[in-house]
């Protein structure tokens, strides 16, 4: 006969209280180190709902007790800090830990410089994620009207919930106080192009249409492109506003079945920022701040960031390092190509800064590329759990 003590027993581990945790999650602030403990973390998967994680007071990890099929996503969501997440579709590892940074000052464990002087010192380069945008370029040489029509009909005809927006072009709307809601990326020749002068090499062009250091300034050394290229870039966002998801988001897996285009995260790298210029870093983050006040952009159409405004310029100038180069911020386009060399697998990511390509190379340890389709901003934080566990 059954005691109501081991009823009890018997009901709390039908709870799952009895089981022991499959996978463990650690969540800290990468500055100081400190537990996060009111973080959502959750347990994904494509197309299916998110289930919530639980928290051990205790030991201070979140945990989950079992891992359904098709879950191979783990992502980590707080107000206060960039979201970073790891995804596996062959398995996830049976403990995570995620170090979460504050947006504006979002950095990798795989990208840092170090100093003559301090040598044994990492110095991080600094990112702004822009998740409210992708990038979409052709894969072989077409010319900017070419691309521009054979983009827009197979958006159409396939009801891609995803409408072209242009940044650069959004900023010129902001400080000019332009209201109508212009065409971002008007065929060449067309009147909209008429602040443009191709024969001026002095006046700025709005209209980022090619990879690398796009045409943010006057000067710029990209101008339009009417000859064929295979480098033409048109940013998206979602038509509803929303964000990307970082992984198994499902316009993004849906573009990349067509073998003819290429889809690309945005990142703002803040690389010219460099420990010889802390304070720089500081009156720069105050110019963005008072921009965005004054100008209340919508982050689905504007950069979350921008080095500097006509309005600050002057201010910043006055408070900046003598060897501090002013400049505006170039944006990462490709994130990442493929390697398959003997049985495994090398990911190189290919970014622009200023004219030179950095080159990251990081081994991932499979057989088969465990790297879905759908990964999106989550693409770094998967290469840092393999730089600080499998290096």
């Amino acid at each position: 006969m059954k005691t109501p003590f081991s009823f009890l027993l018997l009901f709390l581990f039908l709870l799952g209280f009895g089981q022991s945790p499959a996978i463990k999650i650690y969540v800290a602030d990468a500055e100081n180190d400190k537990n996060i403990g009111n973080a959502k973390v959750c347990l994904e998967g494509f197309e299916i709902p998110a289930i919530k994680a639980q928290y051990n007071k205790k030991e201070k990890y979140y945990y989950f007790t079992e891992i359904p099929k098709n879950y191979n996503t783990v992502m980590v969501y707080h107000k206060k800090y960039n979201e970073k997440g790891f995804q596996d579709i062959n398995g996830l590892p049976k403990e995570l830990k995620f170090k979460l940074h504050e947006p504006l000052q979002n950095y990798y464990d795989f990208d840092y410089e170090t100093s003559d002087e301090q040598p044994n010192k990492k110095f991080y380069n600094y990112y702004v994620e822009d998740p409210y945008k992708i990038v979409i370029r052709p894969k072989k040489e077409m010319s900017y009207n070419d691309f521009r029509n054979y983009i827009y009909s197979y958006i159409n005809e396939n009801n891609i919930e995803i409408e072209p927006v242009n940044p650069v072009w959004e900023r010129y709307k902001l400080e000019n106080n332009i209201k109508e809601n212009l065409e971002p990326y008007p065929s060449l020749h067309s009147d909209y192009l008429n602040f443009y002068d191709k024969n001026d090499e002095n006046k700025v062009c709005y209209f980022p249409l090619v990879s690398g250091r796009a045409s943010y300034r006057e000067n710029s050394n990209i101008k339009l492109q009417e000859e064929s290229v295979n480098q033409i870039v048109f940013f998206f966002a979602k038509k509803n506003g929303d964000k990307f998801s970082r992984f198994n988001d499902k316009i993004i897996m849906s573009l990349r079945i067509n073998d003819k285009i290429v889809v690309s995260n945005t990142i703002i790298p803040l690389e010219d920022i460099k420990h010889r210029a802390v304070e720089n870093y500081k009156y720069l983050l105050i110019a963005n701040k008072e921009f965005n006040k004054k100008y209340n952009p919508n982050f689905k159409s504007a950069f979350p960031f921008y080095f500097g405004f006509l309005d600050n310029k002057e201010y910043i100038k006055n408070r900046m390092t003598p060897d501090f180069e002013m400049s505006y911020p170039v944006v990462i386009f490709d994130t990442v190509t493929f390697n398959n060399e003997s049985d495994n697998i090398y990911a190189k990511l290919y970014y622009n800064h200023s004219s030179r390509i950095e080159d990251w190379k990081i081994k991932l340890l499979y057989e088969n590329n465990s790297i879905s389709g759908g990964v999106g901003l989550g693409l770094l934080d998967v290469y840092e759990y393999y730089y600080k566990n499998l290096k």
